[in-house]
């Protein structure tokens, strides 16, 4: 019952620029498999953060290294670019053997980004976090800690 309702909530947030307003998402794996993006995998702690990023260089580094400083020790990091020049990737060179960098030929929407994202990841838990923002280091601790004591599938 919850899943129909919380379906055509998370196809809209991943459809729509509502981003500016609701800055971090954790969706469970349940929500992902209903939208057809992916399975559950093998490990169901696996949280993957996803950094979509146009030409904001200045503020990208900050989100990338607040992903990867997470308590939680099953996380991995995913920055998709659109930028027109290598800036970003020179950028998080001394990070990318931790980080999973992508680069779009084309401009794209924010929504096409995060579901580009959304589909290369490979945690059954997902964080969207804008490239301008941050978060701190025990934020997917925490939030997963709620999804399993509250028994929620959105958090």
């Amino acid at each position: 019952m919850i899943k129909k309702r919380l379906v055509p909530l998370v196809k809209r947030l991943l459809t729509q620029p509502v981003y500016d307003r609701l800055k971090y998402y954790l969706l469970h794996a349940d929500l992902k498999s209903c939208l057809g993006l992916s399975r559950p995998g093998p490990h169901p702690d696996k949280v993957s953060v996803l950094i979509p990023s146009h030409e904001r260089t200045d503020f990208l580094r900050e989100a990338v290294e607040s992903a990867l400083a997470q308590t939680h020790p099953n996380v991995e990091v995913l920055v998709l670019s659109d930028a027109p020049d290598d800036a970003p990737e020179r950028l998080l060179s001394d990070l990318l053997p931790r980080v999973r960098f992508f680069r779009e030929p084309e401009l794209r929407s924010q929504s096409r980004k995060w579901n580009e994202l959304v589909k290369r990841a490979s945690g059954d838990l997902l964080v969207l976090l804008a490239d301008d923002d941050k978060i701190a280091p025990s934020f997917v601790a925490k939030t997963l800690h709620a999804l399993k004591t509250q028994g929620t599938d959105i958090a």
